[in-house]
């Protein structure tokens, strides 16, 4: 027989005298702990979604929340704190009535386009006893072309004013065409200069082919001409004079033509002269006192400044 242990006798019959719960009371007690147990664990769940956002609800560690097993998923009596959010530091803030630290650089200047009172007048380009006078003047090109070395090449003006000019009585044609440019821009400009210098230089063939001349010859006297470019602040400013003839067939006359180029910033002047006779006797310049100066060269001062607005 197994030794006695007086104090668990003890302890047994204390036990007799305590009145027991019954059966239907454990069980109550026993569903009411484990439903403390279930929204204590919801709560914590729900914190952890307000306070970390959809980024940790969408984490694996918390499936078996999304999911729950009551029935056979263990849970801790003291679930773990929830995790603090990391702050986030804050831009600093801006006033917008501060200017900006650097200095912007200035806007250029807008650019004017040209109208009717920077287009040459025919007293510019004839005799003072003989003055021209406008025969026709219009916007755009029109439909002949101008002069005998005209390429028909202008780039993109965003103004092309035409005016012609001729002696004053009715039956006289014009025999000058004047056209001022105007462009978005200087480089603009400069390109369509070089591209009507290139062609009134390179005129031969032109003069040939188109007018049936002979003997075509050209002479660039740019440099022949007096031509001051610091009369305006325009860049850049420059000029080009080339002087053009040929024979006509069966004929003792001939063709004689001139090309006058003015370029002041984003404006250009075009000047074309086409003459018939039996000589063309003028000078670019008045060095020679026994020969005039043509008329177009000596229209340049009045002209560049017409051009510009000065």
């Amino acid at each position: 027989m197994p030794e006695r242990i007086p104090e668990l006798d003890r302890l047994a019959a204390e036990a007799k005298e305590v009145d027991m719960l019954p059966a239907a009371e454990i069980r109550r007690l026993g569903n009411r702990r484990r439903t403390t147990r279930h929204v204590a664990v919801a709560g914590v769940v729900a914190a952890l979604a307000l306070v970390a956002g959809l980024g940790i609800w969408q984490s694996p560690l918390l499936e078996q929340y999304r999911n729950p097993q009551w029935a056979n998923t263990a849970i801790p009596e003291t679930p773990s704190p929830a995790p603090t959010e990391t702050e986030t530091p804050s831009a600093p803030s801006v006033d917008p009535t501060q200017g900006p630290t650097t200095d912007a650089p200035p806007a250029p200047p807008a650019v004017i386009p040209p109208t009717w009172d920077n287009a040459p007048t025919p007293e510019m380009f004839s005799p003072p006893e003989a003055p021209d006078v406008i025969k026709n003047q219009y916007e755009g090109m029109g439909q002949a072309a101008k002069g005998l070395c005209d390429s028909g090449s202008y780039g993109e003006p965003t103004t092309i004013l035409t005016r012609e000019m001729g002696a004053a009585p009715e039956e006289y044609g014009s025999y000058l065409d004047a056209v001022v440019f105007g462009y978005a821009t200087a480089e603009e400009a400069t390109a369509t200069f070089d591209v009507l210098k290139d062609a009134a230089l390179n005129c031969e063939e032109a003069m040939e082919t188109r007018a049936n001349l002979t003997d075509a010859g050209v002479h660039d006297a740019t440099a022949e001409v007096p031509f001051d470019a610091t009369v305006t602040d325009a860049e850049p400013t420059r000029m080009a004079y080339v002087t053009y003839a040929g024979l006509i067939p069966d004929s003792d006359s001939g063709l004689f033509g001139e090309t006058l180029l003015l370029q002041a910033g984003e404006r250009l002047l075009w000047v074309t002269t086409t003459i018939e006779g039996q000589d063309f006797n003028c000078s670019p310049n008045s060095d020679d006192p026994d020969i005039m100066q043509c008329q177009v060269p000596a229209g340049i001062p009045e002209a560049l400044a017409q051009l510009t607005g000065d």
